[in-house]
């Protein structure tokens, strides 16, 4: 067996020591992760290609930034109103936007536009934009408002945002007369003739039916383009009455139509506005006393509620019953919004009324009673059915009065 002296240390190269190594610091590979680096990468807009008109991205930050509208120095002004080009052959400049800082506009137009969607005065930025929709709507509410505001300051204020706004919308507010006055309109100028709050008179189930409108809008669709008027009308659900939801389209059509051939419009353009808002209040009396429970006599057609296209011709005693019927049909219930005013009751019935329906049963007001729906829900005795039925063919009974001699 051959045996080699062999110097340990040759090796020493090859020799890695343990206290070379830093263990006390072990490597953080959690900033390597994705998202786990606590700092922010930005990106901005670079150059813009002629060819395609999009903008380069870099995360270098331009330096030929404009400084903003709105800083603390203009922040002191009443209003900051924004201008841009305009090319309808008409002006040269139109208002994109207004920003109204002065408290005491705010203050004002908060009554001006009382109850009006999707505007809030009270906010502490309130900006208003093209093609200020709301003002023409409530054009006569702020002149109002500058007529007989006492406060010289305030009037100052309004005075600006009217002679602003009366710049811009005076062609507007011409075009939008003069459709009055001819009471023809444009599908693209519904929108002019139609303004929250108002009354809509349309026919619904072959009935005249009145609705508040809440907002209205073009609606699109695959199919056709459409005037979409979001309204509410008044209904009973067995207990007590409430706001309901409805809807009403007015199809696409070209060129001018006169305001009463449409499917829906304002009720102050009804030929005999009176005549119908005393039979819509009559329709309402009518309504209003079938809330609860009821027996009747009916004769007329009814609808089946669960398949709106059917109806059934029907000659029967019915019970009038919406709190039940919801029971049976529970995917026809009635989403009621409360009215704002307390629900209170008729002294004239209070004596044949009992405590609960005294705290539930509302007296409705002569506008109230023009909103109020055309049918009820209850159950048909003979066709053994749930069915809607409409107010104009509901009876009382006619009792026989010499049944015991026919036993």
């Amino acid at each position: 067996m051959e045996v080699t002296n062999q110097n340990p240390m040759d090796d020493l190269d090859d020799m890695v020591y343990v206290s070379d190594r830093d263990e006390s610091k072990p490597k953080d590979n959690t900033k390597q992760q994705p998202g786990m680096i606590p700092s922010i990468k930005a990106f901005y807009p670079g150059e813009r290609d002629d060819h395609t008109g999009r903008y380069a991205v870099t995360d270098k930050r331009p330096d030929d930034l404009p400084e903003p509208e709105e800083t603390d120095e203009n922040g002191r002004y009443a209003l900051v109103i924004r201008y841009m080009r305009c090319y309808d052959g008409r002006k040269q400049l139109s208002i994109s936007s207004i920003l109204v800082q002065s408290p005491l506009l705010k203050r004002v137009l908060n009554w001006v536009l009382k109850d009006y969607p999707c505007m809030a005065p009270e906010l502490d930025r309130l900006e208003v934009v093209s093609p200020f929709r709301p003002f023409v709507h409530r054009w006569q509410n702020l002149k109002f408002a500058l007529e007989f505001e006492k406060d010289p300051e305030t009037k100052s204020h309004i005075q600006l945002f009217y002679d602003a706004l009366k710049t811009e919308l005076d062609l507007t507010l011409e075009t939008r007369d003069d459709f009055f006055d001819h009471s023809t309109i444009t599908f693209n100028a519904l929108w002019m003739i139609f303004s929250p709050g108002d009354i809509v008179f349309t026919t619904h189930n072959k009935r005249q039916v009145a609705a508040k409108l809440v907002n209205s809008m073009i609606h699109s669709d695959r199919y056709e383009d459409v005037y979409r008027l979001e309204c509410e009308m008044i209904h009973g659900d067995g207990k007590s009455f409430g706001w309901a939801k409805h809807y009403f389209d007015i199809p696409e059509f070209d060129g001018m139509r006169k305001i009463t051939d449409l499917s829906v419009y304002p009720l102050a353009f009804h030929r005999n506005v009176d005549k119908v808002i005393q039979k819509l209040i009559t329709k309402g009396k009518a309504y209003e006393r079938l809330l609860g429970m009821h027996h009747k006599q009916y004769q007329g057609i009814a609808l089946d509620g669960n398949h709106p296209f059917y109806s059934f011709q029907v000659d029967s005693r019915i019970i009038i019953d919406g709190e039940t019927y919801a029971c049976h049909n529970p995917n026809r219930q009635i989403l009621l919004k409360p009215m704002k005013k307390a629900q209170t009751y008729d002294a004239e019935e209070s004596d044949s009324m009992d405590d609960d329906e005294k705290t539930e049963r509302p007296v409705l007001t002569d506008e109230q009673l023009m909103l109020c729906g055309n049918s009820v829900r209850g159950y048909s005795l003979r066709n053994k059915r749930w069915l809607e039925f409409f107010v104009d063919n509901i009876k009382d009974i006619n009792w026989k009065k010499n049944a015991w001699e026919d036993v």
